[in-house]
């Protein structure tokens, strides 16, 4: 009987309009009224036929503002939630978003009052993705968790029910994508993707195709990500969606830009940003225009890069766009900085770090310090010049007090003079090297990714309301902290100490594969831990190394590391093995070369500095040897490291 009252509405629509365009009668609002008309006679609970109806008026506010008055004197409760929620998804799109929020809310009241829970749901999503559009994550994940639980007490053959759940799951991978948790993100919007499958939604499966492709590129699997972009592609050409197509063209471009690939990029921004115009979404244009500035900038037509990226960042400015202003204030820091503008680069540093600081409560000023570090150093490199400068004269004078004096005093305060100044040189470059050595190790140790992902950690805990998790692992994030800082200070400590120092910061980077690493320390018990003295966190590059480019790469199977001890009592010295079963060095070569961005890793170097500077006291050299480990079919088993010090 329902389904014979849905047909009877659809075919009443169909005729309505086909009358009043066969008459020619073009009248927009008389056909609005003839709509409305049929919808608030039959008032209808079915979104998919509200929405089909009304698809020529949901975009204009004062249609919806007319039917939403026309609903609610009619009692049609379901008619009044439909214009708010289309009223308050405009305004969102014009990132007008205490408005959006106010309509949303005033939707989800009347859901509530009318105990109608699709509506609900509906309007709880709504909600959400104003949050999430300006990063407030931790309240649109709430709302969408809601909307996803209340709509799962629904009858899932509801084609309505399946696609407010779709919404949820696709929301919810955003919010997780944003967070960094890509695994976490990739199963929601898979989720999603097969719920838009089931219904034969194509602009539904853009939509993921369009997402999982983000999570790709985020994995730096560029050509996958390109693949899912294209998807998207074709299915919004299918569709002639124009937002559709300016996302796409947006994510494209992006890998071009990755793969240096800058022209190519040009030629999708250009059409992206008349279209982002054309629909006047201002969110898609700041997007283009910052891709477009940044291909100029890799095509060295820096007056055309400045434009589009100032560009960008007045309409994210404009438009509290928190993410974008962020990434363009990075960006524009990164120009500055390869132009040698290290003022500008610092300012502009400063900006992206205020904004990054909105987004995610914290955020590591490791950059900002390298800027000031590079100011600092030149100051500093014109007074040693001076000295060595005011140093000569010294010299001269005494060169000419020696012809005045008998010639052995006058050869023996020379001596003297130039022995105090060698010394004296000597020791301002010691110190300076020691300086340069301390920066460069907490540079590598106190590494901004590491800090990043293992407060993003923390904070995801704190979110789901994990607080023991989140608890105990910031204890032992801020003791390791406390350990790197207290290093700078200290030049030895126990080999005891050591080992204690780097399963702490195993455990903490552990978080990051969820505890998938099996670590392990074998020492045996004729060692003398306290006895040993070596430099503070000389493991940690290796363990970095290991699980970096070692273990995160291996996608199947345990993923292994241990730290095992040895002594060579008649040697004298102590062999430290570090084992991991990844990928090996071949393998990690070639996938780093893959990527777009080529972090370049000091931190081994710096540790054969240290423990060369550190054995110097012992007349004895220091060991290291890295082994790449094969299978017997000659596969790749992973590395051994290899340090043996003297004690």
């Amino acid at each position: 009987m329902i389904r014979l009252k849905k047909y009877k509405l659809f075919i009443t629509l169909i005729l309505t309009v086909f009358v009043q365009t066969s008459y020619g009668q073009k009248d927009r609002k008389n056909t609005y009224d003839s709509i409305a008309k049929v919808i608030l006679n039959s008032k209808t609970t079915t979104f998919k036929t509200i929405d089909k109806a009304f698809r020529k008026y949901k975009r204009d506010t004062t249609y919806m503002k007319v039917f939403a008055k026309q609903s609610k004197n009619a009692n049609y409760f379901y008619g009044e939630v439909y214009a708010l929620n289309m009223m308050g998804k405009y305004y969102r799109n014009k990132a007008n978003y205490s408005k959006a929020e106010k309509l949303h809310n005033q939707a989800l009241q009347l859901a509530k009052k009318s105990k109608h829970i699709l509506s609900q749901v509906y309007s709880l999503n709504m909600l959400g993705v104003v949050y999430r559009r300006q990063d407030a994550v931790k309240i649109a994940l709430d709302y969408h968790f809601k909307a996803l639980d209340l709509a799962n007490t629904l009858d899932k053959s509801d084609r309505d029910v399946l696609k407010n759940i779709s919404i949820s799951e696709n929301s919810i991978g955003n919010i997780f994508n944003l967070l960094g948790k890509y695994n976490l993100s990739l199963k929601h919007y898979e989720n999603a993707l097969k719920i838009e499958e089931k219904l034969h939604n194509k602009l539904g499966m853009a939509i993921n195709y369009q997402n999982i492709g983000s999570i790709k590129e985020s994995q730096n699997d560029l050509e996958k990500a390109l693949i899912y972009y294209k998807k998207s592609l074709d299915l919004n050409e299918k569709i002639n969606s124009d937002i559709g197509r300016i996302i796409c063209y947006n994510s494209i471009g992006s890998i071009y830009l990755k793969q240096k690939k800058p022209q190519e990029a040009i030629e999708l921004m250009r059409p992206a940003i008349k279209l982002a115009e054309k629909v006047g979404d201002n969110f898609y244009k700041a997007m283009a225009s910052i891709n477009l500035g940044k291909a100029y900038a890799e095509i060295k037509k820096t007056k055309k890069a400045y434009q589009f990226l100032n560009e960008g960042l007045t309409l994210s400015l404009e438009n509290n766009y928190p993410s974008a202003t962020s990434e363009v204030y990075s960006y524009l820091s990164q120009l500055a900085e390869s132009n040698n503008d290290y003022k500008k680069a610092l300012f502009y540093t400063k900006k992206h770090s205020e904004y990054e600081n909105k987004i995610l409560n914290s955020k590591n000023q490791q950059y900002v310090n390298d800027l000031i570090i590079k100011i600092k150093s030149k100051e500093k490199n014109k007074e040693i010049q001076a000295l060595d400068e005011e140093n000569q004269v010294v010299k001269n004078k005494l060169d000419k007090k020696q012809k005045q004096v008998f010639f052995i005093i006058a050869l023996f305060v020379l001596l003297s003079v130039l022995g105090s100044i060698f010394y004296a040189q000597n020791k301002l470059n010691n110190e300076r090297k020691y300086v340069e050595l301390k920066q460069n190790l907490m540079r590598a140790q106190m590494n901004p990714h590491f800090i990043f992902n293992a407060l993003n950690s923390i904070k995801l805990y704190i979110i789901n309301n994990e607080k023991e998790q989140a608890v105990y692992y910031l204890n032992k994030f801020s003791k390791l902290m406390r350990i790197i800082l207290n290093s700078s200070r200290q030049k030895e400590i126990s080999l005891k100490e050591e080992i204690a120092n780097s399963k702490l910061y195993v455990q903490i980077e552990n978080i990051r594969f969820e505890n998938s690493v099996n670590f392990d320390v074998v020492i045996p018990d004729d060692i003398p831990l306290e006895n040993i003295k070596v430099p503070p966190l000389i493991l940690q590059p290796f363990l970095e190394n290991a699980i970096w480019h070692g273990l995160s790469l291996k996608k199947d199977g345990e993923k292994r590391l241990i730290i095992q001890l040895m002594n060579n009592t008649e040697a004298h010295y102590i062999t430290i093995l570090l084992i991991d079963n990844g990928v090996g060095r071949t393998k990690a070569m070639e996938l780093k070369k893959q990527r777009v961005h080529h972090k370049k890793s000091l931190g081994i170097q710096l540790t054969k500095d240290r423990l060369k500077a550190f054995m110097k006291e012992f007349g004895r050299n220091f060991e290291i040897s890295i082994i790449d480990l094969y299978n017997d079919d000659k596969s790749s088993n992973g590395t051994k490291v290899i340090i043996k010090i003297p004690y």
